[in-house]
């Protein structure tokens, strides 16, 4: 998310529609600045600890080591340096009301502001495409998908990039009268109409329709594979040994895609929760100079889209088993070592029958029922043989 503002001069005097946080239209009183720092700090290190927690699990167990799971490692690399490189900064500049790095910092600060969070819209794009992919394709999908892999983050990583680093430093995104070349306090992006239109297409209007399309499609497949796999088990029975442990993977199969999907679903909705308001007010505020928006307004739709950044791993935490049990593991185990590429536990194997339990337990909610179904009917099937 972007920390601009949006700013015109006519004869020397200044109509002013900005994105930053301007210190003298913020009341500086100790309460504000304590309950800033203390609000915005507590997301900067839930940030941090839980892109963290996503980053060692998929580096540090082969279960999480899947295509899918790596594209997720990219979004959360790309979280992570949102926490690292741009929320501290934001917040020392919302809590001391003016800017104090200088010059040069500034540029680089906006740069990485745009490019990390542009690079973690797009990644949410790239998974969404994937998990496409692997339901409509399911044939072709593991053909070269390593390289595709590599190919998509490459590609998000060198288009972030070159819409935040380039014309920022090279002073494309402003008019020529850009106030952070005079004021020394002030650090925002003044962008013109082109930039505005380019980085938002790019950041947000391109990805929501291609994620709202893959989406939609993803559920429909969805949806169409679970009633035909239920009006199969109402038609069939009689199960013969190997047609149990046939219908008993395509169950746990359609299970783990439901799940997926849901998980996936929950993405989509606190991705446009977060970030709607914020690009809807960053397109509108550059063809609008009379659109008058309280700083505080701005500054908390600021911090929403910052949050998205926050949501994601809680989001893993809570619908994904398997980044579950590893961040228990990482958080509670104590005798840990990494060897051979992954996370081992010294005296035990409590990965192995964590997952190994995890594979065999029930699920719950609404696939527990399809589940169940699928028992009864081979129970059935055994009584009346």
């Amino acid at each position: 998310m972007f920390h601009y503002s949006v700013e015109r001069f006519n004869n020397g005097n200044e109509s002013n529609a900005s994105l930053f946080l301007d210190s003298a239209s913020f009341d500086r009183n100790p309460v504000h600045i304590i309950a800033s720092g203390v609000i915005l700090g507590t997301i900067i290190l839930f940030t941090l600890t839980g892109n963290t927690l996503v980053v060692i699990a998929v580096l540090g167990y082969r279960r999480l080591q899947t295509v899918t799971n790596f594209l997720l490692l990219s979004l959360a690399i790309a979280d992570l340096t949102v926490a690292l490189l741009v929320m501290p900064f934001s917040l020392v500049y919302e809590v001391y009301g003016s800017w104090t790095f200088g010059y040069i910092f500034c540029h680089f600060w906006l740069s990485c502001d745009v490019m990390c969070c542009t690079a973690s819209i797009l990644n949410l794009c790239i998974i969404s495409l994937d998990k496409y992919w692997a339901i409509t394709r399911p044939l072709t999908y593991k053909v070269n998908s390593k390289r595709r892999v590599i190919n998509m983050v490459v590609f998000v990583w060198g288009c972030s990039g070159t819409i935040s680093f380039i014309p920022i430093f090279m002073g494309w995104y402003a008019d020529s009268n850009h106030p952070v070349l005079h004021d020394p306090y002030f650090c925002g992006l003044q962008v013109n109409h082109t930039y505005a239109i380019i980085s938002s297409l790019t950041s947000f209007y391109v990805p929501l329709p291609i994620m709202l399309f893959t989406y939609s499609r993803i559920y429909s497949v969805a949806r169409f594979q679970a009633a035909k796999i239920r009006n199969e088990l109402k038609h069939i029975h009689c199960f013969n040994p190997s047609q149990r442990q046939t219908v008993r993977r395509q169950i746990r199969s359609l299970v783990r895609e439901h799940k997926a999907v849901r998980t996936l679903g929950i993405i989509m909705g606190v991705f446009i929760f977060c970030w709607l308001p914020f690009f809807l007010m960053y397109l509108i505020l550059p063809f609008c100079p009379k659109c008058n928006m309280s700083d505080m307004l701005k500054s908390a739709l600021t911090w929403l889209g910052y949050a998205n950044s926050f949501l994601n791993p809680l989001i893993y935490a809570f619908f994904h088993r398997d980044f579950r049990k590893s961040f228990k593991l990482i958080l509670c185990a104590r005798n840990i070592r990494f060897k051979g590429g992954a996370f081992q536990q010294d005296n035990s194997n409590l990965m192995s029958r964590d997952t190994m339990s995890l594979a065999n337990s029930n699920n719950a909610n609404d696939d527990s029922s399809l589940r169940l179904s699928a028992i009864d009917n081979v129970n059935n099937c055994t009584s009346t043989t």
